[in-house]
């Protein structure tokens, strides 16, 4: 089934539901956040800056980095289910998931991008 496009398509601030969703950014990507809660705690983070692809979960520590070099990327989709981020960017030359075991069905999202964005709610058949 096709995603349902959320009410907005901008940057700014969104309710999520319960359940997966899609965002997808297009165009300029450096500066780009992304950044998911639960509550009020972290959930996922995603930031683009110096050419840098890096994703942050509630239960990182900081000891490991997750990054991925993304200098000529101008297109991101983001993938969320229950705990499981996806990532494809630059036209699937860069991917990679993660599984968060904390905060796993976030309830705010909030974008600052200078790309095209969108959201979607993605439906279980």
């Amino acid at each position: 089934m096709p995603p349902s496009p959320s009410p907005r398509t901008k940057v700014g601030v969104y309710s999520l539901p319960s359940g997966p969703f899609e965002i997808r950014l297009s165009g300029l990507l450096q500066g780009s956040k992304l950044v998911a809660t639960n509550s009020g705690e972290l959930a996922f983070a995603v930031s683009i800056a110096d050419g840098v692809l890096s994703i942050r979960l509630a239960q990182d520590d900081g000891s490991i980095q997750y990054v991925a070099d993304l200098s000529g990327g101008k297109d991101l989709r983001l993938f969320h289910d229950r705990g499981i981020v996806e990532i494809f960017a630059d036209g699937g030359a860069v991917c990679g998931t993660r599984r968060g075991y904390a905060n796993i069905e976030p309830d705010r999202l909030e974008i600052s991008t200078s790309a095209f964005a969108q959201v979607f709610e993605r439906h279980s058949k």
